[in-house]
């Protein structure tokens, strides 16, 4: 597999190197947690015509060495497409995102994340991302000691949620702002080789993960690409 991070010019951090998992797959350090996950991850959005397509996508994206997939609440009938594929077939080293709304107060917060639970079929999510984290008013109830993250240190603390982040489309102000609350072990953002608005100043601050825009791979499975720093 020829190395992206050389052929689209994104020479910073460590080089993600081969591993015995898979012949051409590499991996990387996820974000601020331990994960080692792969370079390319598998998102769930555009596979959504049918169970059996989602089933054949995952299939074809694990057979690749793709050990993260990511989902939300928001994706129709995502996780639970994910959460029926997945109990026919996972390996153990296969790591879940999903993503949830951020909401006003905790009580919002714990329901969807039990939903979100029993849709996807296990007893812990990997990685939970509040989806969307775009605005200030986003960010007081982030900050807010009664608000949806009061929910998410509680399914932590429960053994539910393993690692948390968020995802934004937001100004760069509002970005470092929510990373100086330190709740959080990884970003997802925009960014590729066209579009770097965010990687001067933010690089500086983190050591976390940054998404790029999803493009269409030559392969049956509708992958996004994701660059992991360090």
């Amino acid at each position: 597999m020829r190395d992206l991070t050389s052929s689209l010019g994104w020479g910073f951090g460590k080089q993600p190197t081969p591993d015995t998992r898979h012949p051409t797959m590499r991996y990387r350090r996820f974000g601020q947690t331990n994960l080692s996950l792969s370079v390319f991850s598998l998102g769930t959005m555009r596979y959504l015509a049918s169970a059996d397509n989602a089933k054949q996508t995952i299939a074809h994206a694990l057979e690749l060495g793709i050990n993260h997939i990511e989902t939300a609440s928001g994706y129709g009938n995502s996780e639970q497409f994910l959460g029926e594929a997945l109990r026919l077939r996972r390996p153990p080293a296969v790591y879940l995102t999903t993503k949830l709304l951020p909401t006003a107060d905790a009580e919002t917060m714990r329901q969807n994340i039990d939903r979100s639970l029993a849709r996807l079929g296990v007893e812990a999510i990997d990685c939970l991302a509040i989806h969307g984290l775009n605005t200030w008013e986003h960010l007081d109830w982030v900050k807010r000691p009664d608000g949806c993250m009061a929910a998410v240190q509680q399914a932590i603390a429960a053994g539910k949620i393993h690692h948390v982040g968020f995802s934004t489309h937001a100004p760069l102000e509002i970005i470092l702002a929510a990373i100086e609350t330190r709740q959080f072990a990884f970003v997802n953002l925009h960014y590729n080789y066209f579009f770097q608005r965010n990687r001067a100043r933010s690089i500086d601050r983190i050591s976390l993960i940054w998404a790029c825009s999803s493009f269409r791979l030559p392969t049956k499975a509708d992958c996004s690409i994701r660059h992991l720093l360090r």
